[in-house]
């Protein structure tokens, strides 16, 4: 019986995300999400933690409830190399 390691495949090329059109960045940094051209995924999901931000402010959750939200946020905001840093 042989435990030789199974190949994973790996894709051949890896999908990079679609940028965020200016127009979009500008009305999410200015807070006029209603008119937001929702082009791809990636700026769907923008828009969608935008309006978290904003119920946040609101006081629509609770503190448990906040650092849930933080916590996957955190899963799509790439680190920079002073974050990797703090993981030490």
């Amino acid at each position: 019986m042989s435990t030789e390691p199974v190949p994973t495949p790996v894709p051949e090329q890896i999908a990079e995300p679609s940028p965020i059109p200016t127009d979009a960045k500008s009305a999410i940094v200015n807070n006029d999400l209603l008119n937001v051209p929702v082009t791809n995924e990636n700026v769907a999901l923008n828009v969608m933690v935008s309006f978290l931000n904003v119920a946040q402010k609101r006081g629509a959750f609770s503190f448990d409830e906040s650092a849930k939200i933080w916590e996957c946020i955190k899963k799509f905001i790439p680190e920079t190399p002073s974050d990797a840093s703090d993981n030490v």
